[in-house]
């Protein structure tokens, strides 16, 4: 498990924790405490500073979304994977984003807000595409090259 930080609008990413862990343990095993671990760590560093938690979708658990959701001057945002809920609260934007694509023949981007709350924690689907904010969570795709070749090199 490999936590990152970026510094406000910097493209720079920093490794500030890794936790090795057996391959077949779930995303979680180990998530709280270096999630806790580090917010203090940076909040006694940086205690003016607001802070956003990105993380993967296998981190989506009522227990670390209980830690996020109490701690003071934080924003996070989760890859969520697909649900009929989610796709219902996507409907129109998805319509708006068709209207768009047919008119400029080129992608188009259209966001929104929406409130969920999941009945029940389950395994998610095989087929599982994400729900995910472009310009914040996207941003994490060049830590995955880091991560690539940190295990290249061990």
């Amino acid at each position: 498990m490999l936590a990152f930080l970026t510094f406000d609008d910097e493209v720079e990413q920093y490794l500030a924790a890794a936790v090795l862990r057996p391959g077949n343990v779930p995303a979680t095993q180990g998530a709280m405490g270096v999630l806790r671990r580090l917010l203090a760590l940076l909040r006694r560093a940086f205690p003016w500073a607001r802070f956003l938690v990105r993380l993967d979708g296998g981190f989506a658990t009522p227990e670390i979304f209980d830690v996020l959701d109490t701690e003071p001057g934080l924003d996070y945002v989760v890859a969520m994977a697909k649900n009929s809920v989610l796709q219902h609260h996507a409907a129109p934007a998805m319509a708006a984003a068709r209207v768009q694509i047919e008119a400029s023949g080129a992608t188009e981007h259209v966001y929104l807000d929406a409130d969920h709350t999941a009945r029940t924690w389950g395994r998610a689907p095989q087929d599982n595409p994400r729900f995910i904010y472009e310009r914040i969570y996207c941003a994490r795709g060049d830590i995955e090259n880091r991560i690539k070749e940190l295990h290249d090199g061990l």
